[in-house]
């Protein structure tokens, strides 16, 4: 039927239309009594006489609103207007997954995240007796904070449902001999017309589940007549190979729930959730078959375990994950603690001999230093060296070494100068600048290394000199096969700690043995160079050491509480293995006062953004405190408790701190939301039509927003986003790009990416300025004559004021933390309009050397 908008159903006033489908129409409607919009289905007129489509839809909403999961629809109510029957359900802000799937396969990562929760869903819905009978990508909804919600139970299968009185009710049942579903996700069982249960929706995830990894339907002929034959007697084609193909282990996983037996199925919708969060097996079994400020979208590890009792519970998890699987688990791996002070182990290897552990460490906030130790010895010797990491060490005893290295934008992974000198100690020469990592070949005649210009340009030289990779994004741990015929390496495809395990020998492209990280670091080969080993954690916070073969099979190793480090295998399988805490922390101060207080949350704050006033900061919590989500938090700079915001990967405080721009942690997601910190409704903003965003700054009225971006094939340049309007208009020439705009709303400091300035608001044009290479700009002064601009450093930031119109530099303070151990990347400093108060984020990251014996 069409309603018009101001058509009243009930309490409902129709806002508009939404969308249509064999089950009825669906409108925008607004719930008169509380004040809410709400998504209302209706039955065309046509149908609602209809004494067998009236029973389907009442059994519909009767389904939806016995249940009660974060990944199902809401159904608020159920009434009828005359003889107009018609359900009240959540307002979904987003699109369908099919919508999604048209612009082809999902990310690994994305693809496993949505179907542990489609999985989840149909889990919840098995559990109250409902049998969905039409999963497909049309009836997945993808919200736009990442929740998947399950639609249309209209189709559901009902042997009892459970009512709102608690009674049961027997509900309508598909007439025998009919076919109900969609062709190309109907089970076999449902092709032919068979008594179907909960595992007819497994069949039917696995096809929801082909489609999202690899953006082909599972089974596609020419006719409805000729895929419902497919279903029946083909089995869909194998996964297509790819950089980012799927692993192996996931491909099996859908087989499985695609298996046309229902007895070789997985038996519920449970047991696919538990498949992908674990997606492999203990050791032994058969694969079943994730400037200086972080990204956003980093996956964060919890507090690391200190000393060998502790992390004995980890063998523990490795036994019980063993036995969860059928396998016969074996004995406990034995662990020996290697280091006992506080501060940060760089790189471990053993020595020539086997025996010896050379190890880089920083210890109570001191440079780097090589140590000496062995196993069951507590005592560490320092080398007469350099203050150093350590990288490789040649059979010879020559070792690699990374000399006067600096965090620059990515905390994991600094770069430095690449520098030889003998394990017996000595001088060390330098050998190439702006270097990462290295490896030495096998007889120690050469070395690979891997050079990282920023977070999006990385090179691998094998040998050194030679340029054999180049990358935009950043390369870590390149290790040499014990025949030096193959390298292996960690690619961090998404600039964050996240990755995939890649191989490739001297000629040729490299290939993805491994994928799916959420954090992956820590890589060596393993005794015999059939398998490597590394260190990562996997969708659902599974985390570990793991194995991969060369053709892709992988098994876990070894399961931890906490974040490990692989930093080398020996010949006999022992393994050097470092258990890390790292954890962002936030300082706010005041000059005058020469006070300081810590305003940090949960484990790992990034994004920090401050109110002009000083009373109110917000940041993005991105650990594991917030599980799958990333969480947008404001607090009070008087210690006060924080606050949870909302979900978002971005949120930007105004300077009058009434309001927070939250965006996604995807630079490619066009929508924000502008959310109050006090009382007042939130609004959906569209940035459209940016299809990259790098980020952005408040103007000083806390009304428009400036935000760094481009549009599709064009240059990155700042936009004016007037927050009330909803507009969206260029601010500068493409190329310039700038944030913090001065109070008197005239200048915005910016870049041309040749030069560093001032842009002028009314002019638009860019006027240089002799700043310092290292400067970052923490704010303006009140009266816009002065910026703040600050150096960071992985230990401390130095603070100054920059008088604009005549260069002038005033040194202001040192930022400094007075507990240093384990501290690196001291920067995201803001200070207020006051010149007196300041905010600034720092990293700790403190670990502990163990060796543990692997099979």
């Amino acid at each position: 039927m069409t309603l018009a908008a101001g058509a009243r159903i009930g309490p409902y006033e129709i806002v508009g239309p939404i969308g249509a489908g064999g089950m009825g129409e669906v409108f925008r409607a607004r719930d008169t009594r509380l004040g809410r919009d709400v998504a209302l289905k209706i039955l065309p007129t046509l149908f609602a006489a209809d004494p067998d489509r009236l029973r389907r839809f009442e059994q519909e909403a009767r389904a939806a609103a016995a249940l009660n999961h974060p990944n199902i629809v809401v159904v608020y109510d159920v009434g009828a207007d005359a003889t107009v029957p018609y359900v009240v359900s959540e307002l979904l802000d987003g699109q369908t997954l099919r919508q999604t799937l048209e612009r082809g396969a999902l990310p690994v990562r994305k693809a496993v995240e949505y179907g542990m929760q489609i999985a989840g869903g149909l889990a919840a819905a098995h559990d109250k007796g409902i049998v969905h009978r039409d999963l497909k990508p049309e009836n997945v909804f993808l919200t736009k904070d990442g929740r998947v919600k399950i639609l249309d139970f209209g189709l559901a299968k009902l042997a009892e449902a459970i009512t709102a009185d608690g009674s049961r009710a027997t509900m309508a049942q598909t007439d025998p001999g009919m076919v109900v579903g969609t062709a190309g996700y109907m089970s076999p069982e449902q092709l032919r017309s068979e008594p179907v249960d909960a595992r007819s929706d497994v069949f039917s995830l696995g096809a929801v589940l082909y489609e999202m990894f690899t953006g082909a339907r599972a089974f596609q002929g020419k006719t409805a007549v000729d895929t419902m034959s497919a279903i029946l007697r083909e089995d869909p084609a194998e996964f297509p190979p790819g950089v980012h193909a799927p692993s192996p282990a996931i491909e099996r996983i859908v087989r499985r729930c695609l298996e046309k037996n229902v007895d070789e199925r997985f038996q519920s919708a449970r047991d696919v959730t538990f498949a992908l969060d674990a997606l492999s097996s203990a050791s032994g079994v058969k694969p079943m078959a994730e400037p200086d400020e972080l990204p956003a979208r980093h996956r964060r590890p919890g507090p690391a375990v200190a000393a060998a009792g502790a992390l004995a519970i980890v063998a523990g998890a490795t036994y019980v994950i063993g036995a969860r699987f059928g396998a016969r688990p074996a004995d406990p791996p034995a662990l020996t603690q290697l280091t006992f002070r506080s501060g940060t182990v760089g790189g471990a290897r053993y020595s020539p001999d086997g025996k010896t552990v050379i190890y880089a460490a920083a210890w109570e906030g001191e440079p780097y230093t090589v140590f000496s130790t062995r196993p069951g010895a507590p005592d560490s010797s320092p080398l007469p060296l350099p203050p150093a990491d350590v990288l490789s060490i040649s059979p010879a005893g020559d070792m690699a070494l990374l000399v006067n290295a600096r965090h620059q934008g990515i905390v994991f992974s600094p770069t430095g100068t690449l520098a030889r000198a003998s394990i017996s100690g000595g001088a060390a020469r330098e050998l190439a600048e702006g270097m990462n990592s290295a490896d030495w070949s096998p007889d120690g005649s050469d070395l690979v290394a891997i050079s990282i210009l920023s977070a999006s340009d990385a090179r691998i030289d094998w040998p050194l000199g030679m340029e054999r990779l180049h990358t935009p994004y950043w390369l870590s741990d390149p290790r040499l096969s014990p025949d030096g015929k193959r390298l292996a390496f960690i690619a961090h495809i998404n600039q964050g700690d996240d990755g995939e395990i890649r191989v490739m020998e001297r000629t040729g492209e490299p290939r993805t043995l491994s994928s799916g990280w959420l954090s992956v670091q820590g890589l060596a080969w393993a005794p015999g160079g059939r398998e490597i080993w590394f260190t990562g954690t996997r969708v659902g916070m599974l985390r570990g050491v793991w194995a991969v073969t060369l053709d892709g099979r992988e098994r876990l190793l070894y399961r931890a509480p906490t974040r490990l480090l692989l930093d080398d295998v020996a010949p006999d399988g022992r393994a050097l293995l470092s258990a890390i805490s790292l954890r962002s922390e936030i300082r706010f101060g005041s000059l005058r006062e020469k006070t300081e207080r810590s305003l940090s949350w949960f484990d790992y704050a990034t994004g920090l953004t401050m109110s002009a006033t000083a009373k109110l900061i917000a940041f993005v919590e991105s650990g594991e405190s917030n599980g799958s989500k990333y969480g947008v938090f404001v607090r009070p700079t008087d210690g006060g408790p924080a606050f949870r915001l909302a979900d978002g990967g971005f949120g930007s405080i105004s300077p009058d701190g009434k309001w927070v721009l939250v965006g996604s942690a995807d630079p490619t997601d066009a929508n924000a939301r502008l959310i109050p910190t006090g009382p007042g409704a939130a609004r959906n903003l569209s940035l459209n039509p940016l299809r990259l965003l790098t980020g952005g700054a408040w103007f000083p009225d806390s009304r428009h927003f400036a935000v760094t971006g481009s549009e599709g094939g064009h240059a990155i340049r700042t936009y004016d986003l007037d927050t009330t309007a909803g507009h969206l208009a260029p601010m500068t020439p493409e190329g310039t790009s700038g944030r913090l705009i001065s109070p008197d709303g005239q200048w915005m400091a910016a870049s041309d990416g040749r030069q560093r300035g001032l842009f002028s608001l009314q002019t638009h044009t860019l006027t240089p300025l002799p700043a310092h290479p290292d400067d970052q700009v923490a704010g303006w002064s009140a009266d816009s004559k002065a910026l703040f601009v600050y150096q960071p450093g992985d230990r401390s930031a130095r603070l100054f004021r920059f008088d604009t119109a005549t260069g002038t530099r005033t040194d202001l303070a040192t930022l400094e933390i007075s507990d240093p151990a384990g501290v690196i990347g001291v920067g995201n400093v803001l200070v207020a309009p006051d010149g007196d108060h300041y905010v600034y984020r720092y990293f700790r990251q403190l670990s502990q050397l163990f060796e543990v014996k692997l099979q």
